[in-house]
C-alpha cells in the first residue's frame, strides 16, 4: 500500500510538471520506466499468475527452443507465448524476467501506435492510460496482453489504409492469442465507416437508434449472452490455464457486467461526443469512435466473462473518447482552462482505477514487490 502511494505521488509530480504541447523525450523515458519497473517486477494477484508461473516453472532448457512446441509440454499454450517463455527461460531462471520482458513489449509497441496515432500532444493522456487502464490487462491476461498491444499498434495502420501490413501483424497476434482472429472484422468495420459516413444523416441516426435500444435491453435485462456462449465461446477462451470457463457456469453470463454508474458513465460520453460534432472532423477519433461505439454496444446488450475478453481490445480507445469527451465539455461548454480540465479528468479517471481495485482483484493493495537477489 505505502509503495504504491509513493508510486502515485512520484507519478502526479512527473503530470503536474509535463506541458501537454511539450512533454521532453526524457520525462518519457522516465515515465515508460517507472509503470515497467512497478508493474514488471511485482507479483500480480491475478486469477491465471499461479498457473504461468507453474508452466514456466516446468519448462525445460534443453535443447532447441522449438523441440517441445507441439508436444505434450505445450500443452495448450499458443506457440508464440510458449517460445518466448522458453527463450526467457535460458536466459534467466526468474519467472519475473519474463513478465518484465513481455511487458517491456506489450509497452513499446502500445506507445509507438499510440504516439504514431496522436502524436506530442496526447503524451500525457498516453501515459496515463497506459499506467492506469492497460498494466494490469497485460499482465492478468498476459498471453491476449500482446495480442492487445499488437492491435494498439495497428491502430495508424487503420487510418493510413495500410491493410497489407495489418494482415500480418494480425496473425502474430492470434500466434500469441487465439481471440485476435476477430480482429480480421476491423477492416470491415472501417471500410463501413467510410461508406456509412457516421457523421451524415444516416449514421448519426443509426446511433441514436443504438443509442436508446441498447438503454432498453439493459433496463429489461433483454441479452445475446446464450447467443455469444455458442458461437464465439471457443474462440475466446483461454487454455487450461485460465479460469475463463469456470467463470461463466451460473449467471455469470446472464447479466452485464457493469453497473449503473459504469453505465451512467458510458451513456454520459456517448451523449457528450455524439452532440460535440468534434470527432466527425478527424478521421482519428472517427477510428477511435468506432471502437467506443462497439464496447458500449457489446457491454450493454451482453456482458458476462466472453465479451469481457472481447472488450479488453476496446478497453484504451473507449478511454480515449472519454478523456476527448469529458475535455470538450469542461473547456469548451463549461470554459474551464485546459490545465484544469486536464487536472480534473485526471483525477477522475485515477479515482475510477482506484473504485476498481478496491472492488476487484486487489491489483493494487496486495502489491508484492519481487526480491531481485
Amino acid at each position: 500500500m505505502l509503495l504504491f502511494l509513493l508510486f502515485v505521488i512520484l507519478w502526479g509530480v512527473l503530470l503536474l510538471n509535463v506541458k501537454e504541447q511539450h512533454m521532453k523525450q526524457q520525462m518519457v523515458w522516465i515515465s515508460m520506466g517507472l509503470i515497467w519497473l512497478y508493474w514488471g517486477f511485482s507479483y500480480t494477484n491475478a486469477a491465471d499468475t499461479g498457473g504461468y508461473m507453474g508452466f514456466f516453472d516446468m519448462l525445460h532448457t534443453n535443447g532447441w527452443v522449438l523441440d517441445s512446441l507441439y508436444g505434450s509440454s505445450a500443452g495448450n499454450m499458443e506457440p508464440g507465448t510458449f517460445i518466448l517463455m522458453q527463450l526467457c527461460k535460458k536466459i534467466s531462471d526468474s519467472y519475473y524476467f519474463f513478465q518484465a520482458v513481455i511487458l517491456l513489449i506489450d509497452m513499446c509497441l502500445s506507445y509507438c501506435g499510440l504516439r504514431k496515432l496522436l502524436g506530442n500532444n496526447e503524451q500525457p493522456l498516453l501515459f496515463f492510460l497506459l499506467f492506469t487502464f492497460h498494466t494490469t490487462i497485460y499482465l492478468s491476461a498476459m498471453r491476449q496482453g500482446v495480442a492487445i498491444a499488437i492491435m494498439i499498434f495497428c491502430l495508424p495502420l487503420f487510418r493510413d489504409n495500410k491493410f497489407w501490413i495489418y494482415i500480418p501483424l494480425l496473425l502474430l497476434a492470434i500466434f500469441f492469442h487465439q481471440s485476435a482472429i476477430l480482429l480480421f472484422a476491423i477492416p470491415v468495420v472501417m471500410l463501413l465507416i467510410k461508406i456509412v459516413k457516421i457523421g451524415g444523416i444516416v449514421g448519426r441516426t443509426s446511433l441514436l437508434i443504438i443509442f436508446a435500444i441498447c438503454n432498453i435491453c439493459h433496463l429489461f435485462e433483454i441479452n445475446a449472452a446464450s447467443l455469444i456462449e455458442n458461437v464465439l465461446g471457443d474462440f475466446v477462451y483461454d487454455s487450461s490455464l485460465s479460469t475463463s470457463r469456470e467463470l461463466t457456469i451460473g449467471d455469470s453470463m446472464k447479466e452485464s457486467s457493469f453497473g449503473f454508474l459504469k453505465v451512467l458513465e458510458m451513456d454520459t460520453i456517448y451523449l457528450i461526443f455524439f452532440f460535440s460534432n468534434k470527432g466527425w472532423k478527424t478521421d482519428n477519433l472517427n477510428y477511435l469512435a468506432a471502437f467506443f461505439f462497439a464496447y458500449f454496444g457489446l457491454n450493454m446488450l451482453v456482458g458476462g466473462i466472453v465479451i469481457h475478453r472481447l472488450t479488453y481490445y476496446l478497453e484504451i480507445p473507449y478511454y480515449f473518447i472519454v478523456f476527448e469527451s469529458l475535455r470538450y465539455l469542461l473547456k469548451n461548454k463549461l470554459k474551464f482552462g485546459l490545465s484544469l480540465s486536464n487536472s480534473l479528468i485526471y483525477i477522475y479517471m485515477f479515482a475510477l482505477f482506484v473504485v476498481q481495485s478496491l472492488s476487484g482483484g486487489n491489483y493494487i493493495f496486495k502489491y508484492q514487490l519481487i526480491e531481485l537477489f
